[in-house]
């Protein structure tokens, strides 16, 4: 409407012509754009005290938003928790970050892109707001490990992903390990004229996973380097270790099937692993950040980054992090406002925690009185209701990363 004011203004068209026009731009809106739609709006409003009708966004351009808020929302909706005496339509935009994923939805839920049109709409009435919801982003009441998947791979889909596979794998029969490590990448790809410097906090070095897809490579798996958009490779002379995320065999069925199928996902806490928490798989989180936000699975190890204070000179200790508001820093510059620098796991240090997760997968690690003694070292320090997660913590911290650093678990 502004616009066609500026173009009437521009031509030196009349006042009383120029409300002319708008009064039948507004009506010719109403009349093609709302009018249409009133019957399934006054449908709604009587249905209310019976059944509540809700219009829900997708998080369809971040893998990670579309698998864990809607895999929070089917825990809660199955553990009768939330989302009781509802009706829920779900509606998303374009591009679509992953389209088996979107399809494994569209299969339990009831999804229609179309949908944003009645809803956007609808939240302009008055009483609009009631049919409006934003999914909760976290496991708040702890129900992930508790409840089954609820989407999965159709035995065609399957089939198909394992005759992809078959034509990248040098033996397809070997069980397999993904590694995840994020980057600028992705982001960049979505949309390069924004800033999205902002998240940089969160991004690794994937040369730094080396040495550990070695070490597992030869212990007799394929490792798959997982990603899209990357911005820099993952180096090995192993044919058994594949730098998956760069070649033209990546497809969405495939990025889904290894995800959900592997023996473990090695990660920096991002995207695609919030899939694996669903069909409740290992998860192996290195590099993570902010602190507070450690998921609390029992088939979990994390091992978080480093902060040194150019202020203090030094590594900031774990109860320095979680007695401050650095645990919950969600930011780039909120590190540098503070003159903190993130300091990223070593190669050793993902090495022998990838070593402890195959062993404990294995059934033949076994913790030592010092390892449990700081677990609860560490774990004693959480802060208590954390908003982030709920339930029992049951993963652990990597015992050896706690081992070397120490006299990080001192009060």
């Amino acid at each position: 409407m502004k616009l066609l004011v500026q173009v009437l203004n521009r031509y030196h068209i009349s006042k009383h012509k120029q409300n002319t026009f708008q009064f039948w731009g507004r009506f010719a809106r109403f009349l093609f754009g709302q009018l249409p739609f009133y019957p399934v709006y006054l449908t709604i409003r009587l249905l209310r005290p019976y059944k509540l009708v809700r219009f829900i966004p997708m998080s369809e351009d971040r893998i990670g938003g579309l698998a864990a808020t809607l895999g929070y929302y089917t825990c809660e909706k199955t553990h009768g928790i939330a989302h009781q005496n509802t009706f829920d339509i779900f509606y998303y935009y374009q591009p679509v970050c992953n389209q088996q994923l979107m399809k494994m939805w569209k299969r339990v839920l009831r999804v229609s892109f179309f949908a944003n049109f009645f809803a956007r709409i609808l939240w302009t009435k008055p009483y609009g707001k009631i049919h409006r919801i934003k999914l909760n982003p976290v496991d708040t009441y702890g129900l992930r490990y508790s409840s089954a998947p609820c989407i999965g791979l159709t035995p065609a889909e399957e089939t198909q992903a394992q005759t992809e596979m078959q034509l990248i794998v040098p033996d397809p029969e070997r069980p397999f390990i993904c590694i995840l490590s994020r980057d600028k990448g992705y982001l960049q790809s979505m949309d390069p004229s924004r800033d999205w410097t902002y998240h940089d906090y969160r991004n690794c070095t994937i040369s730094h996973y080396a040495k550990a897809a070695d070490a597992l490579a030869e212990k007799g798996y394929t490792i798959f380097r997982l990603g899209s958009h990357t911005t820099e490779p993952l180096s090995s002379k192993n044919p058994n270790v594949l730098d998956y995320a760069n070649e033209n065999c990546r497809t969405d069925l495939l990025d889904i099937y290894l995800t959900i199928k592997c023996r473990f996902l090695i990660s920096s806490g991002t995207g695609m692993d919030t899939l694996a928490n669903i069909f409740q798989k290992p998860v192996l989180y290195v590099n993570l950040l902010p602190y507070i936000c450690f998921p609390f699975f029992s088939n979990v190890i994390c091992m978080p980054k480093l902060l040194f204070s150019n202020k203090l000179n030094r590594l900031l200790t774990f109860n320095e992090i979680y007695n401050s508001p650095i645990c919950k820093f969600g930011t780039s510059q909120e590190y540098r406002n503070e003159d903190i620098e993130i300091m990223e796991n070593t190669d050793d240090e993902i090495l022998d925690a990838s070593l402890e997760m195959e062993q404990r997968l294995g059934s033949t690690w076994v913790d030592t009185e010092i390892d449990t003694e700081l677990q609860n070292n560490f774990w004693g320090m959480f802060p208590k209701g954390n908003v982030y997660h709920g339930g029992d913590i049951k993963s652990k911290i990597s015992s050896s990363f706690l081992k070397k650093h120490r006299l990080l678990l001192e009060t």
